[in-house]
């Protein structure tokens, strides 16, 4: 027989279903870690199940590559958690990194196509995290050419922005 508690009408959410509400311990460590080219893979093709409707046409449309998004998932969690760690939220950090908030938050929620090297780097030197950076790097050579400070493609779109 289960015991019942008065919560003053309000129905007590069972341990399974909080759960299922937060995302996992595997989960979140996925987003902070940085990903092997297996790994990506893996959660590429997981997702593209997913969402493979949608993919296609979201794709074309904005330039998305799926497993641009997750690679760099990775950086986007990491300097988030960064911030918040010291206590910032994106208005302060804007000012003190002078780095416009709507950047910050292309950064934070991994908008690769409107994210602007120059500004990701401003980012990562305002949060110390030119080290961990320089790891993912590594890691992830294709995709952090395209985010170089002085990347051809940082150029071009420069000029097209004139």
């Amino acid at each position: 027989m289960e015991a019942r508690i008065n919560t003053g009408g309000k129905r007590r959410r069972s341990a399974s279903e909080t759960k299922e509400e937060s995302p996992s311990k595997t989960a979140q460590d996925l987003t902070r870690k940085i990903l092997s080219d297996d790994e990506v893979r893996a959660i590429s093709r997981r997702l593209r199940k997913v969402i493979d409707p949608l993919l296609g046409e979201l794709s074309s449309q904005y330039g998305l590559e799926i497993e641009d998004s997750v690679r760099f998932g990775a950086v986007a969690t990491r300097l988030r958690e960064a911030r918040e760690a010291r206590g910032l939220d994106l208005k302060t950090t804007s000012k003190t990194s002078r780095v416009p908030q709507y950047r910050l938050r292309y950064i934070e929620e991994c908008n690769l196509k409107h994210l602007r090297p120059s500004d990701l780097h401003a980012y990562i030197d305002f949060l110390d995290s030119n080290n961990w950076f320089a790891r993912w790097s590594k890691a992830n050579p294709k995709l952090a050419a395209r985010f170089a400070p002085n990347s051809k493609s940082n150029r071009k779109r420069t000029a097209e922005s004139i």
